[in-house]
């Protein structure tokens, strides 16, 4: 959130602390001025850098109510790393990491975001080298584990927002 309240360009990415960028990354994302989100290719590695996940959205241009039905529910989706987002659009409707929450604090702020705008450009394997690279930390159960009572809590403001989604 403090680097959100002193963002300066006009596109947003995250890259998470142990995530890499490969090269060309940012390059291959940032032709797309007409979209308010760019999502671009990802791959999620385990500690022995074995592939989990490939990012799988086809290559274009969408309108939010043609792709979020089939993709939401994608790990694409669910984080905010390996994207693009305008940053007039987070300063306009106060787009925050909800900081009371431990897990999908993240999967939170995507979903406000996405009530925010209407096209998506998805650029998957426009360069080659061109990924994200998220490492899935060994430890992800004990990282993760809270109380059913937190976890309620942490999903009902993910269940609000996305009601608010209309999908």
């Amino acid at each position: 959130n403090v680097g959100l309240d002193n963002a300066m360009g006009e596109w947003i990415t995250f890259v998470d602390s142990d995530d890499y960028i490969q090269q060309r990354l940012l390059e291959s994302m940032i032709f797309y001025e007409s979209s308010d989100l760019v999502i671009g290719n990802s791959i999620w590695l385990n500690d022995k850098d074995e592939k989990l996940y490939e990012c799988n959205i086809p290559k274009g241009v969408f309108r939010k109510n043609e792709i979020l039905p089939q993709y939401l529910y994608s790990a694409a989706f669910n984080v905010p790393w390996g994207k693009l987002f305008k940053s007039d659009v987070i300063a306009t409707h106060n787009i925050r990491f909800n900081s009371n929450m431990r897990v999908a604090e993240d999967l939170l702020f995507v979903y406000q975001y996405l009530l925010h705008i209407n096209r998506i450009h998805a650029v998957n394997g426009l360069l080659h080298n061109s990924n994200l690279v998220h490492h899935v930390p060994g430890n992800f159960v004990e990282k993760y584990s809270m109380t059913t009572a937190e976890a309620a809590q942490h999903y009902s403001f993910v269940w609000m927002t996305y009601k608010q989604l209309n999908i």
